[in-house]
């Protein structure tokens, strides 16, 4: 049975961050974009996923299947990329046609009122609207 990851940060495709590259580029394949439920926390160089506030909120990703046959040395390198204030957990992720899928998240569990809020919940979205330096 196929595993799935929701990646809403440093980790999308479209963004290639050399995160992206070093731990899933060429391992993980991309099936669609996705939304799940949370609020999305801009935290400097990254963002963090927190449970919504209320039912409407959603955070904007993407959904990628893991390969079976690395599927726990991935997600090991993932936790230790992450670090300590990520906790991997699952939760249900909704592709653009409706279809629903269980997927591997990692939500935010570091020291409360840290980072500011991305009303879009679209860290890419957030990202292309920074001034360049």
């Amino acid at each position: 049975m196929a595993a799935y990851l929701f990646v809403y940060g440093t980790l999308r495709p479209v963004l290639r961050h050399p995160a992206f590259d070093k731990h899933l580029a060429g391992h993980v394949q991309y099936i669609d974009q996705a939304r799940c439920p949370g609020r999305l926390l801009d935290l400097g160089t990254f963002p963090g996923l927190l449970p919504p506030a209320d039912g409407d909120e959603e955070v904007v990703g993407d959904l990628l299947e893991l390969p079976e046959d690395n599927e726990d040395a991935l997600l090991k390198k993932l936790d230790t990329y992450e670090g300590p204030g990520f906790e991997r957990t699952t939760q249900t992720v909704t592709l653009p046609q409706g279809t629903e899928v269980e997927a591997y998240v990692y939500t935010y569990e570091g020291p409360p009122g840290k980072g500011v809020a991305i009303q879009s919940g679209d860290w890419v979205r957030h990202q292309r609207g920074r001034p360049s330096s």
